[in-house]
């Protein structure tokens, strides 16, 4: 039973696993930290891109640093949107700025449903929150989500959502 919990060699190289040391996407960690100064109470950025391009990785790093900033920070679990309301206010009410990332966002819509409208609703002394959301597209579920009457409509677009696409740090070479 212990072995089970042992991932196999070829998950070792899994974006959780950070086996391979984080390098590069200079820019994109500058704007991130700054997008995490930014004074405003919500921010909301989608970060789109094929598999393997580096979201995943991206974000770890992220919440590594902006927890060094004194930061609350991480990735939330799937089964997050079981959770009840009161987990969801005790996170809202920190003192601290709260950093929330969700992975293969396009498949979760009903929890992103779920944690807007509990930071509509909670009253919380939270200086700050973020929240990113990584998917491969921003296509139909983007748009079902964006007319959610629980989620403010303007919040799903600029000035509070950004929609970026994540760009590969090196591109294959082309044959001659």
């Amino acid at each position: 039973q212990a072995l089970s919990k042992v991932p196999a060699p070829s998950q070792l190289l899994r974006a959780r696993y950070e086996v391979v040391k984080f390098y590069g996407r200079v820019k994109e960690l500058e704007d991130l930290g700054d997008w995490c100064a930014d004074s405003s109470p919500l921010l909301i950025r989608l970060y789109t891109g094929q598999g393997g391009q580096g979201k995943t990785r991206l974000m770890l790093e992220l919440c590594r640093r902006q927890r060094k900033s004194g930061w609350h920070a991480g990735f939330i679990r799937a089964t997050a949107g079981r959770a009840e309301p009161t987990v969801w206010s005790v996170l809202l009410s920190l003192d601290q700025p709260l950093l929330l990332v969700l992975d293969y966002a396009e498949g979760h819509s009903e929890l992103i449903a779920k944690l807007l409208s509990q930071i509509k609703a909670s009253e919380r002394t939270a200086p700050k929150v973020r929240v990113v959301l990584l998917a491969r597209a921003d296509l139909d579920w983007w748009a079902a989500l964006a007319s959610d009457p629980e989620i403010p409509s303007t919040w799903l677009q600029p000035p509070y959502t950004h929609i970026l696409p994540l760009e590969p740090i090196t591109t294959p070479e082309s044959p001659e």
